[in-house]
């Protein structure tokens, strides 16, 4: 008797086992056919704000995680997405990563409720596939939620799989680059007494199609690039970290290998920065460069930024000669064609602050050549430079109209507005990069350096200032420790 309980007891074991793992196995296929089915019938981006989410974002409902959330007893479906076209993140030559998700769950009333979750790194280019709410592993960046007409609705940040911050606008329901800023320390920061936290950046996000000819053998042969729009959305940057190096504008790029152009031929609107010539590269003009950009200080945003993330206009670095002068000089007469300005560097064996002055010098000659055809067919500008206009108007004026020899009226006039408004502007962004060393007036010989014909330079200094500048200049080049080879 006693061996046929322990059969019957043993058999019921089997029995409990193999019916959980069946009713187990068959929720699970319950809940694949439900995805299939109900959650795939309800579920729609065609409100979503986002043209590319909209059109490319493909939900993998056969493959989803089960997440329960505890504090409602109630099961949440995580599902796997997968894009139509290869797309990537950049942002100073660095590549982002990124990675898309949606989130199922059934509220009080049975009805299912979606959240896109996007996570975004910084950091890494590369995303661990098995990222989830619940899982962040040792994931560094920001994870948007976002609602199914695109709105943000909250957004966290991570810092090595650790949540730092939780960003919502509780006043106006949802968020946007005009809602309150977001804190960097608080409840959601156990780190922040030990300085290890993030910030938040406002970052804009420009998307450009890039399209291919499809060749012999299935080879892809780039075309043209169409700009499809910016946007602007807050980004957590890891306060502490010195990587990543981000700045203001992240392009986003997808391909299109699906249009066959046939010649390849067509123009391209992508902007492309700042090109840097292969004669400009390696040379110490780049390597002056490259301190300008790095320190991104107010004119150069406001004059070579200006290139970065127009699709109209390009702005190209070269080394060559220049017929007026030898140190270096600006080509606008493309920009009118096809939108390329050109600036020509003669003279790289310069000091090394020398040759960042003529950067910046010729970065506003560019600038003004952009402005000048942005507003020939529309006038209206906010900044409203009316003078420049002027200046252009009296020389082209005497140029057409008299027999005083102006070679270059378009320089003269760029030359006189330079000397009116950039002289102090060029000295203070090349005593920043010195350090900030000497008093002002040791940098402004370097402002005044190819102004020597313009009117203002003869009317406005003396030859004791213009003897004084020289000789501080001779300091400053002697003594810095800003230097390329």
């Amino acid at each position: 008797m006693k061996k046929l309980l322990n059969q019957i007891n043993f058999s019921y074991t089997i029995y409990i086992v193999l019916s959980l793992f069946f009713f187990y196995s068959c929720e699970k296929e319950d809940i694949g056919n439900l995805s299939q089915k109900e959650l795939h019938h309800s579920f729609s981006l065609h409100k979503f704000s986002d043209e590319f989410i909209k059109k490319n974002l493909i939900v993998n409902w056969g493959a989803y995680d089960v997440e329960v959330d505890s504090s409602i007893d109630r099961g949440k479906y995580l599902y796997s997405t997968s894009l139509k076209v290869p797309s990537a993140l950049y942002s100073n030559e660095q590549k982002w990563g990124q990675m898309y998700k949606l989130l199922a769950e059934k509220d009080s009333l049975s009805n299912w409720n979606y959240t896109l979750l996007e996570f975004l790194s910084v950091k890494d280019s590369i995303l661990p596939s098995n990222l989830s709410t619940s899982n962040t592993v040792s994931f560094t960046g920001t994870l948007y939620f976002y609602d199914l007409e695109g709105n943000t609705k909250k957004i966290e940040s991570y810092e090595d799989g650790v949540k730092m911050t939780e960003f919502m606008d509780k006043e106006h329901g949802k968020v946007t680059l005009q809602s309150k800023a977001p804190k960097v320390c608080g409840d959601y920061n156990p780190f922040c007494e030990d300085g290890k936290t993030v910030t938040y950046i406002a970052v804009s996000v420009s998307t450009y199609t890039d399209h291919y000819n499809v060749r012999e053998g299935g080879k892809l042969d780039y075309s043209y690039s169409t700009y499809d729009g910016t946007k602007t959305k807050w980004v957590a940057v890891p306060v502490n970290d010195p990587e990543p190096k981000i700045g203001s504008y992240v392009h986003h790029h997808v391909d299109d290998p699906n249009l066959n152009h046939g010649s390849g031929s067509s123009g391209s609107n992508h902007p492309k920065d700042v090109i840097l010539d292969d004669s400009f590269k390696n040379t110490k003009a780049d390597c002056a460069f490259q301190k300008l950009k790095k320190q991104n200080g107010d004119l150069f945003k406001t004059t070579i930024g200006k290139f970065i993330d127009d699709p109209k206009y390009d702005l190209i670095f070269t080394v060559g000669n220049c017929e007026y002068t030898n140190i270096g000089c600006t080509d606008g007469n493309e920009v009118g064609e096809n939108g390329d300005i050109t600036i020509i560097l003669e003279d790289v064996y310069q000091p090394t602050l020398e040759i960042a002055a003529s950067i910046l010098h010729e970065g506003i000659h560019a600038e003004i050549y952009r402005y000048v055809d942005e507003h020939t067919d529309n006038p209206v500008d906010p900044k409203n430079r009316t003078r420049l206009m002027e200046l252009y108007s009296h020389y082209i004026g005497i140029a057409e109209n008299t027999d005083y020899n102006i070679t270059y009226p378009v320089t003269m006039a760029q030359h006189e507005y330079m000397a009116e408004n950039y002289v102090k502007p060029i000295a203070e962004a090349i005593r920043s990069l010195d350090g900030n060393k000497y008093p002002l007036e040791y940098y402004m010989w370097y402002g005044w350096e190819g102004l020597e014909r313009s009117y203002n330079f003869n009317s406005r200094l003396s030859s004791s200032d213009k003897t004084k500048y020289n000789n501080y200049q001779e300091i400053v080049n002697n003594n810095t420790d800003v230097k390329c080879n």
